[in-house]
């Protein structure tokens, strides 16, 4: 099973670098129900960069348009 979940959108322009912190996310509802006072065991992840249509709908965004070899995810428990 799989999850997903959307950064803030992040705006560049051609040669220039992201590398900031960004604020959390939240995960939805209803996973945070599903493993409430239980251990979720998460074996991997992956990471597309989309932008989106006049529909709403995800277009993946080459990499020759925006390169991204630096990614980091911090899950943290509703304790911290």
């Amino acid at each position: 099973q799989n999850f997903e979940v959307y950064s803030p959108p992040i705006r560049s322009r051609y040669s220039e670098v992201f590398w900031t912190l960004q604020d959390g996310v939240d995960l939805s509802e209803e996973l945070i129900e599903r493993f409430d006072g239980k251990v979720m065991a998460i074996t991997g992840y992956e990471v597309d960069q989309v932008k989106k249509n006049p529909e709403g709908e995800d277009i993946p965004v080459p990499i020759t348009h925006a390169y991204n070899h630096h990614y980091m995810a911090y899950l943290n428990s509703k304790h911290v």
